[in-house]
C-alpha cells in the first residue's frame, strides 16, 4: 500500500528543507495522515500525536506496509518493529528524525538573545491544545512553505 507523496526520498527532502525547529511536527502530521489513509478514516478524523498505535486499530500487516512506505517515502531502511518499538506518531517522529539524520542540536542561545519564534510557536500550540496539524499550519505559513 502506497500512501501520496511516497516517492522515493520525497518526504525525506521537505523534511530536510523545513526549518528544524518544526520537522518534527511535519512528520507527525505526515504518520496521521498515513494512519487516517491506512485506516479508511475521513481526513479530518481525529488522530492524536499520542495515540497508540494499537489502539487504533494497526495489526502486524498494517503496520509492515506503514513501515516499508515510510521506508519509500524517507529512502532510508527502517526497522521491521518500528511501529511497536515506537508506539505512537509522536514517538515514531522522534525516532526517525534521529535514524534519518535531520535533528539538530538546538543552538545554545544568549542570555538577551531573542526568543526562538517557532520554537515559542510550537509550545503555544501545546499550551493552547491545539492538534499538531494546525500549529504545524501555522508555522507553515509564517515560513512561507
Amino acid at each position: 500500500m502506497t500512501w501520496s507523496g511516497a516517492e522515493n526520498g520525497a518526504l525525506r527532502v521537505r523534511l530536510a528543507e523545513a526549518p528544524p525547529a518544526i520537522r518534527r511536527l511535519m512528520l507527525v502530521d505526515d504518520i496521521m495522515a498515513r494512519l487516517r489513509d491506512a485506516l479508511a478514516l475521513e481526513d479530518d478524523a481525529a488522530i492524536g500525536p499520542d495515540d497508540r498505535f494499537k489502539d487504533l486499530g494497526i495489526d502486524s500487516r498494517r503496520a509492515l506496509e506503514m513501515k516499508e512506505d515510510l521506508e519509500e517515502a524517507l529512502g532510508h531502511p527502517l526497522q521491521t518493529t518500528l511501529m511497536f518499538d515506537y508506539p505512537t506518531p509522536d514517538r515514531l517522529a522522534g525516532f526517525i528524525i534521529d535514524a534519518v539524520g535531520l535533528a539538530e542540536a538546538a543552538p545554545e542561545a544568549a542570555p538577551d538573545a531573542a526568543p526562538d519564534t517557532a520554537s515559542d510557536a510550537a509550545s503555544d500550540a501545546d499550551a493552547a491544545g491545539d492538534d499538531p496539524g494546525a500549529a504545524l499550519r501555522r508555522m507553515l505559513e509564517k515560513y512561507d512553505l
